[in-house]
This record gives C-alpha cells, sequence and structure tokens, in this order.
C-alpha cells in the first residue's frame, strides 16, 4: 500500500489531443492503461498526471489526480467518476462497525469515569470518618453526671 504510486488504475488517453479521462472513450480507440510500474506518457511527451491511493475498500480503490477523485474496479478495471451503488454499500457497512466499536469504546470510557468517581467518593468518605473518629478520640471523654444526694438517700432507704 504505497500511498503515492501508480497503481492499476485505467488512465485513457488522447495523443493527437494529449487528453486523458477515467471512462472509456466512446470512440474504438485502444485504451491506455497505466500500470506500477510504466509511467505513462500522454501526448506531447509529457508525464501522466499523478495518481493517489486515498482509500481500498475490498475490490474498489479510491483515487484521486488532477481530475478530482474517482473509483476504480480492480478486478474489472474500469473507472468511475462517480461512486457505484456497490462501493458506497460496502462503505457504509465498513463504517457500521467502526462506529459501533466507537460506541462501545465511549461506554467503556463512561463506566471506567463513573467507576474511578466512585472510588474517589468512597476514599473521601473514608477519609471523613477517620478524621472524626481521630477527633473524637482527642477530646476528654465525658464523665456521666453523678447522681443527686437525694438519689442515693432513696436508694439507701429502699435497701433498708
Amino acid at each position: 500500500d504505497c500511498p503515492v504510486a501508480w497503481f492499476p488504475c485505467t488512465l485513457h488517453g488522447n495523443q493527437a489531443t494529449g487528453q486523458s479521462q477515467h471512462a472509456p472513450p466512446s470512440v474504438a480507440a485502444p485504451p491506455t492503461s497505466l500500470g506500477p510500474k510504466q509511467p505513462a506518457v500522454v501526448g506531447g511527451g509529457q508525464p501522466a498526471p499523478q495518481v493517489v491511493e486515498k482509500m481500498r475498500i475490498n475490490n474498489w480503490i479510491i483515487c484521486d489526480d488532477a481530475q478530482g477523485e474517482f473509483y476504480h474496479d480492480s478486478l474489472t478495471g474500469q473507472s468511475y467518476d462517480d461512486p457505484p451503488p456497490e462501493l458506497v454499500a460496502l462503505y457504509q457497512a465498513a463504517q457500521q462497525p467502526q462506529a459501533a466499536q466507537q460506541q462501545y469504546a465511549a461506554q467503556q470510557q463512561q463506566q471506567l469515569q463513573a467507576m474511578m468517581l466512585q472510588q474517589q467518593q468512597q476514599r473521601q468518605q473514608q477519609a471523613l470518618l477517620q478524621q472524626q473518629s481521630q477527633y473524637q478520640m482527642m477530646q476528654p471523654q465525658a464523665r456521666p453526671p453523678a447522681p443527686a444526694y437525694g438519689q442515693y438517700a432513696q436508694q439507701y432507704q429502699q435497701q433498708r
């Protein structure tokens, strides 16, 4: 997968006019093919426009050149200016698993963040409880109030 290289995309050139196109000519002229090892020369000795491979989906190659984006079927050797329905369907099918995978990753990230937040809150609660416990230990212990003298007298009399 060389991003900037010649690859089997069919480019039809008219040597008389120097023009080239991706679609086959309407007249019965033999097509000129650009292969990976032979940079073609179009018209008056000028090299053919550089073709850049942007993406591959199954047998389809999405290409870009001086005339713009085009779509090449590597099985049939045909090139199209507009994306054929088969390629559109393949592209959409390829995007669905990717979207599902991104959604799953986002859900996992949210769950991880929620779990981390919960753990942080638990640590804060534990630290607060520990501080409260230490504070209570530092306070002098309050003694229960001594019973009033009258209570001792009543108890003493009841015991007699």
